[in-house]
C-alpha cells in the first residue's frame, strides 16, 4: 500500500498551493463527498486552477477506489481468521465476566484520598 500513499502525496504536493487555496475557501462544505462539484463551485479558484484540481481529484478518486478494492480483498481473505479471533475474544470475555466477583474479592478497588498519590508518590 505504501506506493499508493506515495502517489497520493505526489498528486497533492504537485499542486499543494492550489489545494491550500481551495481549502481556504470560506464557502467550502467539507462534509460533501463530491469534491469535484466543490471545486467547480469554488469562489477562490479561477477556471484554469479548477481544471487542474479536478484532474488531480480524478486521479485521487482512482487511487481511493484502488485502496477500497485492496481493503475488500484483505477483508475477504482474512475473514476466517477474524471470525476465529472474535470467537476467542468472546470466550475470554465470558470467562472474565464469570470470574469478576472473585477478582473483585482478591483485588478490591483501592480508593485514594485527595492528599494521597499512591505508593509511587515521593513527598
Amino acid at each position: 500500500m505504501d506506493p499508493i500513499f506515495k502517489k497520493f502525496e505526489e498528486i497533492y504536493s504537485t499542486h499543494e498551493d492550489l489545494w491550500d487555496k481551495f481549502y481556504s475557501d470560506p464557502k467550502l462544505d467539507e462534509s460533501k463527498k463530491d469534491i469535484i462539484s466543490e471545486i467547480e463551485s469554488s469562489t477562490v479558484l479561477n477556471k484554469k486552477e479548477k481544471n487542474i484540481l479536478k484532474e488531480d481529484q480524478k486521479k485521487l478518486d482512482a487511487l481511493n477506489l484502488e485502496l477500497e478494492n485492496i481493503e475488500n480483498r484483505l477483508n475477504k481473505e482474512t475473514k476466517p481468521i477474524t471470525d476465529e479471533l472474535n470467537k476467542l475474544y468472546d470466550i475470554v470475555d465470558k470467562a472474565n465476566e464469570k470470574n469478576q466477583k472473585l477478582l473483585d474479592k482478591v483485588f478490591p478497588p483501592i480508593a485514594l484520598s485527595e492528599n494521597s498519590c499512591g505508593a509511587d508518590c515521593v513527598k
